[in-house]
C-alpha cells in the first residue's frame, strides 16, 4: 500500500480491512475476492481516466475524484431500519431508512419535508443492508416518484424518496422485496394505514422535451 493511498484511508477514518489490494488481478477476480471477504473498496486498480487514481469501489467508481461514493457504498451494507411514512396533507408516502424511528419521524415533522407536518411512519422492520434494499424500492416505485423542494434553517433542501401512491401499493413493493432477505422488529401500525388510501398517479412524458405530466394509475398509457 503506497503513502497515496494510505493518507487518504487516514482521512477518512477508515479501517484497512475495508479495502482489498486489487494489484495483478483480473476485475472479475476483484469483484468476487471482495464480495468474499467483505471489502468495499480496492486499491492498486486500474488507474481512472479523471486523475489516475487508484482506489474504487466495488462498483468501479472512484472514491478520490468522488468521496460520495464512500458513504454511498457503506450505506448500502449498513444495518438499520427501512419505513414506510405517509402525509395526509401533501398526499404523499415515503421510503426511507434510519437506526432511529422515533427521531426520524420527529425530524421530518420539524424539518417540514417536502413542506408538510402530518408526517406519520406507518410500519418499519429492522434489516442488513438497508441502502441496498431502499434503492430497489425506489427503482420499483419510480413510476410513481416526484421531488419537492422545502426550506429547513434557511437553506433550501430537495426531498427524495416520496411518492405520489397509496400506503398499499408502497407496502406491497416492500413485501415483495422481503422475500429473500431475513427480517426483524417488523412493527406495523394498521389503524394508521387504512387514512393514507391515495390515488396512484404517475409520471408520463408525451415526448423528450416536453413537461411532464400526472394522471391516475388506471388511466395511464404504455410507453
Amino acid at each position: 500500500m503506497d503513502a497515496f493511498t494510505e493518507n487518504f484511508i487516514k482521512h477518512h477514518k477508515l479501517p484497512k480491512f475495508y479495502f482489498f489490494n486489487a494489484k495483478g488481478k483480473t476485475v472479475i477476480e476483484v469483484r468476487k475476492k471482495m464480495k468474499k471477504e467483505g471489502a468495499y473498496f480496492a486499491y492498486n486498480t486500474t488507474p481512472c481516466k479523471n486523475g489516475e487514481h487508484r482506489i474504487r469501489d466495488r462498483k468501479g467508481h472512484c472514491v478520490v475524484c468522488n468521496t460520495a461514493y464512500i458513504t454511498f457504498m457503506l450505506r448500502f451494507n449498513e444495518s438499520g431500519y427501512i419505513y414506510i411514512a405517509g402525509t395526509i396533507d401533501g398526499k404523499m408516502m415515503k421510503i426511507g431508512s434510519t437506526n432511529n424511528v422515533a427521531r426520524r419521524e420527529k425530524s421530518l415533522n420539524k424539518s417540514k419535508y417536502a413542506n408538510c407536518t402530518d408526517w406519520e411512519i406507518i410500519y418499519y422492520f429492522f434489516c442488513t443492508k438497508i441502502g441496498l434494499f431502499e434503492y430497489k424500492a425506489t427503482c420499483k416505485l419510480s413510476n410513481h416518484s416526484t421531488k419537492i423542494q422545502y426550506k429547513h434553517d434557511g437553506v433550501f433542501h430537495m426531498a427524495q424518496e416520496i411518492y405520489l401512491c397509496s400506503f398499499k401499493t408502497a407496502y406491497s413493493v416492500i413485501k415483495s422485496l422481503q422475500e429473500n432477505i431475513e427480517i426483524k422488529e417488523e412493527t406495523f401500525f394498521t389503524y394508521k394505514a387504512k387514512r393514507y388510501n391515495f390515488r396512484n398517479l404517475i409520471y408520463y412524458s408525451k415526448g423528450e422535451n416536453s413537461a411532464q405530466s400526472l394522471l391516475p394509475r388506471n388511466n395511464s398509457k404504455k410507453q
